[in-house]
Order: C-alpha cells, then structure tokens, then sequence
C-alpha cells in the first residue's frame, strides 16, 4: 500500500502541474495493462474503492482536487462542461475541451460516495473527503444529481447529524470523530443549498423530509462549530 500512496501522491503532483489546462487528465487514455487504457480521471475514480484507507482517503482528496482545478479552468473558459442538450461532447477547433461530468463521472462519483457514508462504523477520514468531494461536485452543472440522490444524501447526512445523542458515543475520540462529521455534513447542506445547481423543489422536499428535525436539534449542542454552521445554513433554507 506504500507503492500505491506514493504513486497517488505523484499523480496529485501532476494535477497540481495541469491545473491551468486539466482537460488532458480527463480526456487522454494512458496504458495501464498491456490491452487496456483509461483516462486519469477514470482511474482515480475506480480507486475509490481502495481497501487501505491511507491510499482510499489521498485518492479521494487527489479526484476532489482535479475536479476544484477543472471547476476554475471552466469558468475562465479553458474547458467546458457538457450540458444535458449537447449531443456532441468533442470540442470545437479552437475551442475548449468538453468534458462530460454530468453524465459519465457524475452518477459514479455520488454512487461511490454514498457507499462509503454508508460504512457502519470507523472510516471516519474517508468519510469526511467522499463529504468534500460533493461540496465539490455541487460546483459543476447537474450537482450531485437528481431528486433520488439529493435525499440519500440527505439520509446519510440525517445519520450524522443524529450521532452521540443517545449517549451511545462514550469514548472521547469517537465523539471527536462526530463532531468533525457533522461539521463537514452541515457544510455539504449549506453549499448545497447555496450552489444553485440543483432542482429548488428537490431540495425543498429533501430537507423536509430528512433533515429539518435535526436541523433543529443541531442548534442545542455544544460544540460552537456546528452551532455557527447549522445557524448558516438555517439562514439558507428556502422559504
């Protein structure tokens, strides 16, 4: 697992070096195996599946990061994200590169994503970056998707939000651990709320169904943190 990390510490490296024109790690297919090829941005996502956490958790931050550069690179027109209209994705001579994000990565990400929030216990760390990593996704077109992914989110969310309150949490670092998480659930809610690439309606209906209760209880605890947070995105909920 040491050769694995240190080949995905790399590979962070050269996102890092492509951050101004990423369109090639998304695009270009590389040999992995001697009859098969796959793109960057493929690879790491079929990684999320990695049974070390070290080695799970860096290629879940290496995905987050190449999508974050991929996100600025759009906005100032470098590449283009493909919209649900376009029949053809291949960019134009002279003009950005179109990447399918919503169609081709997209549903895979948030599938992977909602595998790993759903681990009963322990992977807390993994947890945290597959929460990142959708703060992320609601900064591309489509979000994390549609009205069904909206509220399994939302139901994974509802179980962070729910832990320690029955006294179950005993041991000083596995209540350290819930704080953490229902501080970086709380912050996926309020850009999701905030991000505009979702359905109003979805996220109406999501929050009612799911989290408005604990919402409400999240006021009252007592890490400032989460209070500051549950208050903010409170203030975004739609009227």
């Amino acid at each position: 697992w040491k050769v694995r990390r240190s080949a995905i510490r790399a590979l962070t490296s050269v996102v890092e070096a492509t951050k101004h024109q990423p369109a090639v790690l998304w695009t270009k297919e590389f040999n992995i195996r001697q009859d098969k090829t796959t793109t960057v941005a493929n690879a790491l996502v079929n990684r999320f599946k990695e049974r070390e956490e070290n080695c799970r958790v860096d290629v879940i931050d290496c995905f987050t990061r190449l999508l974050s550069v991929t996100v600025t690179a759009a906005s100032s027109g470098v590449v283009g994200f493909a919209s649900p209209d376009d029949m053809d994705t291949s960019s134009t001579e002279g003009g950005p590169v179109i990447i399918d994000l919503r169609t081709k990565y997209g549903p895979t990400v948030v599938k992977a994503c909602q595998k790993l929030l759903s681990i009963k216990k322990g992977n807390e760390r993994s947890k945290s970056s597959a929460l990142a990593l959708l703060s992320t996704l609601c900064l591309a077109p489509g979000g994390v998707g549609g009205a069904d992914e909206i509220k399994s989110v939302f139901t994974h969310i509802q179980s962070f939000l729910s832990m320690g309150r029955s006294g179950t949490d005993g041991h000083l670092h596995r209540e350290a651990s819930s704080k953490s998480l229902k501080l970086d659930a709380l912050c996926l809610v309020r850009v999701m709320l905030s991000c505009n690439k979702h359905d109003p309606v979805h996220i109406k209906n999501g929050i009612l169904q799911k989290l408005l209760t604990e919402l409400c209880l999240s006021v009252k605890e007592h890490w400032y943190k989460v209070i500051a947070e549950t208050l903010r995105v409170l203030a975004e909920l739609p009227r």
